[in-house]
């Protein structure tokens, strides 16, 4: 994908996401930095023994979605699935597996 490419895809008013750009692009550090800006814990409650976590992705189609899911799972092997948000859009769950290594 050329710049020119990008920067028409960023233009547009709806959120879209390249095919592969997890694939190619997406680091360790940028898969942090996206957790901080628009993750978080997928449950908040003190005594949940659930260590998963949410990238929330309301602003992409479920189709986009679900790419980013199995490209994620891909890449850096996380357990990924798709979830609805209170019955909304829907939102990617991460579950963190602790390996003892």
């Amino acid at each position: 994908m050329s710049n020119r490419d990008s920067m028409k895809m960023i233009s547009t008013f709806k959120k879209s996401i390249a095919k592969d750009l997890i694939k190619k692009f997406l680091t360790p550090r940028g898969l942090s930095y996206w957790f901080m800006d628009d993750g978080g814990k997928l449950d908040y409650n003190k005594n949940s023994k659930n260590k998963s976590i949410v990238l929330n992705t309301h602003s992409f189609t479920d189709i986009e979605v679900s790419n980013m899911c199995k490209d994620l799972s891909d890449k850096f092997y996380l357990l990924c699935e798709v979830r609805s948000n209170k019955g909304k859009k829907k939102s990617l769950s991460i579950l963190l597996v602790m390996l003892n290594l």
